[in-house]
């Protein structure tokens, strides 16, 4: 989305409660050498030039136009129903209290607190590492109930969102996306609206089109973006709920579906250029591919991809079989 565009999106979202700005100095820019991402201090992306960019190309994924990524946490059901808290750097971070941010050159932890009134009811963690993939951060998110009593109801008392607006450079606001892993248990539901509000409760919506809640392969040329809401169960009183989300970058589509499956992701988004705008894209995802993906959500790891043969091995292969064909028609007029 372009800057204007984001201008009001933003003023659409001050009427869902009251937005406060992030304080002074409290952000980063962080690389493990491979990807790079710009962290705010409440754990949304999107600060100084960088959301999260390819090093390698010097290409940008979410920084471009709207600042539109980030996430939101709320409680579903008991005393606290409908209570939540969120960062996005497009307009602000709702209900987010005691923020502390920590980082070194390759690292850094966001801790918030979401409250109720006077009372605090959750403590988000958003701790950034390098993954045991050179392709992928590692973001552990822990929810922790800090009320004496049962924070939410059911198998879905509390929620987590994660959205993102896809500005894949070198063709930003033109980019073909993925989105793969509706099925997971703690999943409920996805959609390719990257503008939409870090509230959890709040509708998926979709751009183009595009249905929400399912699976869908290189939608686009569009400009667009991805967005996951999840459901954990009730937390019981001082308890915490810890899963992972990845986002990362690779020269291709495939490879960096290999980063993903190396991880053991179950939910997942690729995103990659456009080639009828730009002759360095490809279908492949060249020149670069970006992705965000969670694992500990109740679904199946993906399969890496299938190995395809290079064509000059497939010549080969082709030019044995010709040459065993051959060998043995020879032998059967021989008999």
């Amino acid at each position: 989305m372009t800057r204007r565009g984001a201008v009001a999106v933003a003023a659409l979202w001050l009427g869902a409660g009251v937005w406060v700005a992030a304080p002074a100095g409290a952000q980063a820019v962080i690389s493990n050498g491979t990807v790079q991402l710009g962290i705010n201090a409440e754990g949304s992306l999107n600060f100084d030039g960088v959301g999260l960019a390819n090093v390698a190309t010097g290409f940008e994924s979410t920084f471009p136009g709207c600042l539109c990524e980030g996430w939101g946490a709320g409680v579903s059901g008991g005393t606290f129903d409908n209570i939540w808290g969120g960062a996005n750097r497009a307009a602000g971070n709702f209900n987010v209290n005691d923020v502390t941010f920590t980082s070194t050159a390759n690292s850094a932890r966001s801790t918030v607190t979401i409250r109720s009134g006077d009372t605090d009811v959750l403590r988000v963690v958003h701790d950034y590492s390098p993954s045991a993939s050179p392709n992928l951060y590692e973001v552990t998110v822990t929810i922790t109930n800090l009320t004496d009593g049962t924070a939410g109801a059911g198998d879905d008392g509390i929620r987590y969102r994660r959205v993102m607006d896809w500005d894949v450079q070198p063709t930003a606001f033109s980019e073909f996306v993925t989105i793969q892993g509706n099925g997971a248990e703690n999943l409920l539901g996805t959609s390719n609206n990257g503008f939409a509000t870090s509230n959890p409760f709040s509708g998926r919506g979709s751009v183009g089109g595009v249905p929400q809640d399912a699976d869908f392969s290189n939608e686009g040329p569009l400009d667009q973006g991805a967005l996951f809401d999840f459901g954990f169960n009730a937390l019981a009183a001082g308890s915490s709920r810890t899963f992972i989300t990845y986002y990362g970058t690779a020269a291709t589509e495939r490879e960096l579906l290999s980063a993903l499956a190396s991880v053991g992701a179950e939910v997942y988004t690729l995103a990659k250029c456009n080639p009828a705008v730009n002759d360095a894209c490809t279908t492949g995802g060249a020149p670069s591919s970006f992705a965000f993906g969670f694992k500990g959500v109740g679904g199946t790891p993906i399969p890496p991809p299938s190995v395809i043969p290079e064509p000059s091995t497939v010549l080969l292969l082709g030019s044995g079989l010709l040459v065993l064909l051959v060998g043995a028609g020879r032998r059967r007029r021989l008999v």
